[in-house]
């Protein structure tokens, strides 16, 4: 039994698609709790909350409600990126010396237990939603998200070489896709069925298989030798993975290197928003919970058929460079945060969305074209660095985001989306800069990922 058989994206899609589905509706049970328990409102109204908007009275009760709901669910949010971001620095330099596999077990477990909490907790009438701090400890000793995403990547960069990477990692990114695809779209369905308790059920059982399947059909993909010790929390860790990220290499590939992390780091920041875009639409344009799962699966399709034109038909098939496929797609996502800033209508909301079309061949292409550059002994440490900083500022940025939504909300509502805007023109220049550099000189190289240095190395496409 091994990865050809059944691979790392079905865990992956496993995760993802228990992460979605339960999304909507764990917010929403935030909001039903805080509504009963914490504010003592009637039961009856506070379970009409994100489901029934077209009540005047329930439409008032949520805007009572949201700010404390809104608090308790950042607050959630900070704490389980604050430790599991500190983990995954640790993880990236500890996987490649001793394997990827023991990280993947841990990670899942972790969020198998989270979800037993939330049964739990969803199961007994009038417990306080900041109970549902106790699903947070096992994702902060296993690494959480951060951990798991970093991990995957790095297995499946471990078992690709530089002529399908691409292809593979573009994969990875439909599949990710498909997960919350499918987690959003049945959410609201699932929910009207069997309720909280039901969803979270479905959600721990999802996570119980992914890791029943990491466990018995994933094998390692990293020579591990006994003979060489390598402390988890290690201060010589985080030096050794400060030194790989800035070291000097061939040409310009360390400023490629940072351009590319950079350029994760704020379109992870610039996609941030979807939360505060969520009570956007709540709240201006009056969307309950279906309309609300409605649009982002549309989201969600226009992204996986997206990635498929961008990755396998231009990238694959027709061989368009990576460069080309990042900056177009950077545009668009430019232009689509723009509209939705002033968006007036529900079909300007849409019009928008369907400019996300090539949003998801951005992270796919970046990580390619980074992967190329740096051997495959460092691979660990460089995604560590690079996905731990991405937590930390989507962290920040969900908060910032609620902050400036919070401050406008009567004034201009949509000002919160000027920000992931600007990220995105500060990207797209970043990369044109790239490519005037790489017209301008030949000492951009590729290295084979496989045999790390010792590779003749060849100019950038």
């Amino acid at each position: 039994m091994g990865y050809i058989k059944l691979g790392i994206e079905f865990p992956v899609f496993l995760i993802f698609f228990a992460l979605m589905l339960g999304a909507p509706v764990n917010m929403n049970f935030i909001i039903y709790r805080t509504c009963y328990v914490i504010m003592s409102y009637n039961e009856t109204d506070c379970a009409k909350l994100g489901i029934n908007t077209t009540d005047n009275a329930t439409n008032e009760l949520e805007k009572e409600v949201e700010p404390i709901a809104n608090y308790i669910n950042m607050t959630m949010d900070l704490v389980t990126l604050i430790i599991p971001c500190i983990l995954c620095i640790f993880v990236g330099a500890w996987s490649d010396k001793k394997g990827r596999r023991p990280i993947l077990i841990l990670t899942l477990t972790g969020f198998a237990l989270s979800n037993v909490i939330k049964v739990a907790v969803a199961a007994i009438p009038n417990l306080n939603p900041w109970f549902l701090f106790l699903q947070c400890i096992p994702t902060l000793l296993s690494g959480g998200l951060p951990t798991f995403i970093m991990i995957s990547f790095c297995y499946l960069i471990d078992i690709t070489n530089a002529q399908n990477r691409g292809l593979r990692l573009g994969i990875m990114e439909g599949i990710l896709g498909l997960g919350m695809l499918a987690g959003t779209f049945l959410s609201a369905k699932i929910f009207a069925l069997i309720g909280y308790t039901g969803v979270f059920i479905i959600c721990t059982s999802l996570s119980i298989l992914a890791l029943l399947i990491t466990f018995c059909f994933l094998n390692e993909t990293v020579e591990i030798r006994q003979d060489e010790d390598c402390k988890f929390f290690s201060l010589h860790n985080l030096k050794e993975m400060s030194r790989t990220t800035f070291k000097k290499r061939q040409g310009y590939n360390r400023l490629i290197l940072l351009v590319c992390i950079c350029s994760i780091i704020f379109y992870v920041m610039a996609e941030n928003n979807s939360g505060t875009e969520s009570l956007l639409l709540r709240s201006k344009f009056h969307w309950d919970l279906q309309k609300l799962t409605t649009y982002s699966t549309i989201r969600s399709v226009i992204a996986i058929f997206g990635g498929f034109l961008g990755i396998f038909i231009l990238h694959t098939v027709l061989r368009v460079p990576e460069l080309p496929l990042i900056i177009t797609a950077l545009l668009f996502c430019a232009v689509n945060t723009f509209m939705v800033a002033f968006a007036e209508y529900d079909w300007q909301i849409y019009v928008a969305v369907s400019l996300r079309i090539m949003s998801a061949v951005v992270s796919p292409m970046v990580r390619s074209l980074l992967s190329k550059i740096i051997p495959h002994a460092e691979i660990g440490q460089i995604f560590a660095f690079g996905i731990s900083l991405e937590s930390l500022i989507a962290m920040t940025a969900g908060p910032m985001y609620t902050i400036i939504y919070t401050n406008s909300i009567n004034v201009f509502p949509g000002a919160f989306d000027l920000i992931p805007f600007s990220l995105h023109i500060i990207n797209l220049l970043l990369f044109i800069f790239i490519v005037i550099l790489k017209r301008t000189s030949n000492t951009i190289v590729y290295l084979d990922i496989r045999e790390d240095q010792a590779e003749t190395p060849a100019p950038i496409n």
